[in-house]
């Protein structure tokens, strides 16, 4: 039999893991993304969120509807705003400095695009991109006051 596991957690989000594989089918009709990088199917903009109760009940009534075993473990509790704050910084921390490090292991690869190419320019942009991010929203938004 297949037995697939349905969990959430707000750290990382709703995951099905297990064998999922003779279901794709149905992960694919209720909109959920493989991710090759988790090698698991996951509910896209999960994290951080409420679990989509809907969604997963759905899911589950049809994998058991096809002759799979599920079991489920859906937690409700979510950090409060300034830890998912700071687990939010922490991730984009860590974005920027890989596109650093992508950006130098570039420009040591290839000189030639150091004078505007294409590909330094992307890389330059999502590094600006990033640093938005991280900029606090008092700062961004006319009126706020800095604390």
């Amino acid at each position: 039999m297949d037995t697939v596991t349905i969990t959430h957690t707000a750290e990382i989000g709703t995951l099905a893991t297990g064998d999922t594989r003779p279901h794709v089918a149905i992960f694919k009709a209720h909109r959920w993304r493989w991710s090759c990088i988790l090698t698991t199917w996951y509910v896209p903009h999960s994290r951080d969120r409420r679990p989509d109760t809907d969604r997963t009940d759905r899911t589950a009534a049809a994998i058991t509807e096809a002759g799979g075993i599920v079991s489920r473990d859906v937690t409700d509790e979510r950090a409060n705003t300034a830890e998912r704050e700071a687990q939010r910084s922490d991730r984009l921390a860590d974005r920027c400095a890989g596109l650093t490090a992508r950006q130098t292991i570039h420009r040591l690869q290839s000189p030639a695009t150091l004078s505007g190419g294409l590909q330094s320019h992307h890389l330059r942009s999502l590094l600006c991109t990033v640093e938005f991010i991280r900029t606090p929203y008092s700062m961004l938004v006319p009126g706020m006051q800095r604390n």
